[in-house]
Order: structure tokens, then C-alpha cells, then sequence
């Protein structure tokens, strides 16, 4: 964004003419002729102002001007022509002179003074310069394109190759390519489509295939629970059972103990009540008395 212009026999400037822009939106450039009342505002300097920037931005005027033929014939001073501008964007600022007699081409940091690109021939400058504001065809072409009625009541056919003067592009063939890339787009999107119906497709059948499962698992973990159910009645029941069993077998000890001691006392009441002992052999004084009994009966 140019900021500042500057010029010292430089085509018609004889005298170093500075035009300070910044800031000021859309300029409109007017001139007077005080030579010449008959030429009105011609030869006073109004495209030398555009030739001026120019020529500081890219070493050559809107008609091609470009080394000596620049310089102001009525002068044998140095041609100097100096432009300040500022990056939009970054908010880096320069300052670019281009001279004749003697040729310079140099371009200084505008907050620091410093010079930059020391090393740098024109063609480098001129690289350097492009890359961060505009290419010198589109710059030429926009400038010189003042026919806007023109343009407004053009077809769009001849606005298209208007448009393409000005940018130094085709933009019938942009067109061309864009209509390319949106064919190809519209493939590409109905491709998508189709993978993601595709997807859809599966995914839905993996849907079912999961409910299937979820099916299975609820069946099988049913079947376990009724199994445990069925598992822990049949333990319940046994252990019913084995506490029945064990009621019975105290009920049963419990009667043959009963009967145990009914036998017992039974068989205390058959004895008899005098035990008699074993005889014995008589002995030699139990039988000499026994004799004597004998014969004392026999005498009486």
C-alpha cells in the first residue's frame, strides 16, 4: 500500500515533487496548465504521477519507459525516484528509490532506516518487490483499465476478457478449470454418498447382527439364572430331605432306646428271687453223719 511518492527529474518533474497518499482512500488527481491555457490539464504530470509509483515499484513506466529514458531533458541532475509503502497485512514498511544518473536501485526498512537486501541486483529487488504487493502485469492493467461504462454495458463474454486484461489471467479458462473441479466435486460427493449409504448399510446390519447378539445374551443369561434357580431348589429340597432324614433317624434312635429299657426291665422281672448255689460234694464229716443218721433209723 503505497504511502508516499516522490520524484526528482523524472519525466516532466523537474523540481522533486513529493505526493503523500496515506490514508486517503480514493484520490482524485487533477491538474492545471499554466503554460498553456489551450491544453487545459494535459502535460501537467497526471499519469506521470501513476508512471511514478510504477517506476519505483518495478523500474519501468505504464508506456515502458524504463533506464534514461525516464530522465528529465531539461535537467543534468540525478533522477530520483523514492516510494514508501506499507504491508497491509504484516504492517512491515519499506522504502524503495530508484535513480538515473548514476543507476541505483536500493531499498531501506521505513522504521529503522536500515537497508535491506545489500546484496540484491534489480531483478532480485523487483522479486522481492511483487512478491509482496502486486505483479507488474496486473498492476499495469488495472491502472489503465478507466473504461468502467464500457465494462458495464459489455456483454458477459467481453467482460470476462476485459477482466482477464486487467488480472493478466484467463479467467475463461479459470472457468473452464473451475467447472472441471466442480464436475469432479460432484463426483466426488456422489461417491461419498454412496460409501456413506454403504456404511449405512452395514452399520444398520451390524445394528441387527448387535441386537441378535444382545437377543442371545439375554436368553442365555435367563437360562442361567432359571438353571441357578432350578439348582439352589433342588439344594433347598435336599437339604429338606436330609433334615427330615435326620428328624426320622432321632425319632427311630430315640424309640430303640425306649424299647431298649422296656426289654430291660422285662427281663429284671423273670429272675427268680432266690439264687440257689452249686452243690457241692459231700465231704468225709458230712458222710460219717449221714451213716450214723441212717443206722439210728434202722434201730428204731
Amino acid at each position: 500500500m503505497i504511502q508516499t511518492v516522490s520524484a526528482e527529474n523524472f519525466l516532466p518533474f523537474k523540481r522533486k515533487v513529493e505526493f503523500p497518499v496515506a490514508g486517503l482512500g480514493l484520490v482524485l488527481v487533477r491538474g492545471e496548465n499554466r503554460v498553456s491555457s489551450a491544453a487545459d490539464s494535459n502535460g501537467v504530470g497526471k499519469s506521470a504521477l501513476l508512471s511514478a509509483i510504477a517506476f519505483a515499484r518495478y523500474g519501468r513506466t505504464l508506456c515502458g519507459r524504463s533506464a534514461d529514458e525516464v530522465v528529465n531533458r531539461f535537467s543534468k541532475g540525478p533522477c530520483v525516484v523514492q516510494a514508501v509503502e506499507v504491508d497491509p497485512l504484516t504492517g512491515a514498511a519499506w522504502s524503495v528509490i530508484r535513480g538515473r544518473r548514476p543507476s541505483r536501485v536500493e531499498v531501506y526498512d521505513s522504521v529503522t532506516g536500515r537497508r535491506m537486501l545489500e546484496d540484491a541486483d534489480a531483478k532480485d529487488v523487483d522479486a522481492w518487490i511483487e512478491e509482496r504487493t502486486l505483479p507488474w502485469s496486473v498492476f499495469r492493467n488495472a491502472v489503465v483499465f478507466d473504461r468502467f461504462e464500457r465494462f458495464a454495458k459489455a456483454d458477459p463474454a467481453e467482460q470476462m476478457r476485459m477482466l482477464d486484461a486487467v488480472q493478466g489471467v484467463d479467467f475463461r479458462a479459470a472457468l473452464e478449470r473451475a467447472k472441471a473441479w466442480r464436475a469432479s466435486a460432484l463426483d466426488a460427493a456422489a461417491s461419498a454418498r454412496a460409501a456413506v449409504a454403504a456404511a449405512t448399510t452395514s452399520i444398520e446390519s451390524w445394528r441387527g447382527q448387535a441386537a441378535e447378539l444382545r437377543g442371545i445374551k439375554e436368553s442365555f443369561r435367563a437360562d442361567v439364572q432359571r438353571r441357578i434357580a432350578d439348582q439352589e431348589a433342588e439344594e433347598a429340597e435336599a437339604r429338606d430331605a436330609v433334615q427330615s432324614a435326620l428328624k426320622k433317624l432321632g425319632s427311630f434312635r430315640s424309640a430303640e432306646l425306649r424299647l431298649r429299657m422296656s426289654w430291660s426291665r422285662s427281663r429284671s422281672f423273670e429272675q427268680p428271687t432266690r439264687t440257689e448255689s452249686p452243690r457241692r460234694p459231700p465231704s468225709a464229716f458230712s458222710a460219717a453223719t449221714s451213716s450214723a443218721r441212717a443206722s439210728r433209723s434202722r434201730t428204731s
